[in-house]
């Protein structure tokens, strides 16, 4: 195991461990406390960056790799988790009360 893969496999972990406890985190906050849609937005942030660095390595990808066939292919992937994560970052979310049935 090479140094860089190692590196790469202590960051990963360390990563999914930190949205993992943002998400749990998250999920332990009343529904209706503005705390829980704010945690939430964080948590769409952080999603978004992680398909930017997933982008990022597609990209790195095609550059390494050039003369193989289907470099296309991940470039269309990184440009699709790109926009993704961009219409991540500017969504708006609007909550409708819930109906009440008498």
């Amino acid at each position: 195991m090479t140094e860089g893969l190692r590196t790469i496999a202590v960051a990963g972990c360390g990563l999914a461990i930190g949205f993992a406890w943002h998400a749990i985190r998250t999920s332990q906050i009343p529904p209706t406390s503005p705390d829980r849609l704010v945690s939430e937005l964080r948590l769409g942030q952080f999603a978004a960056l992680l398909l930017t660095m997933t982008a990022g390595v597609y990209i790195g990808f095609a550059v390494t790799h050039e003369a193989v066939q289907g470099v296309g292919f991940d470039v269309a992937f990184a440009v699709g988790f790109l926009i993704i994560a961009a219409s991540t970052m500017v969504r708006c979310i609007v909550r409708r009360p819930a109906s009440r049935v008498s």
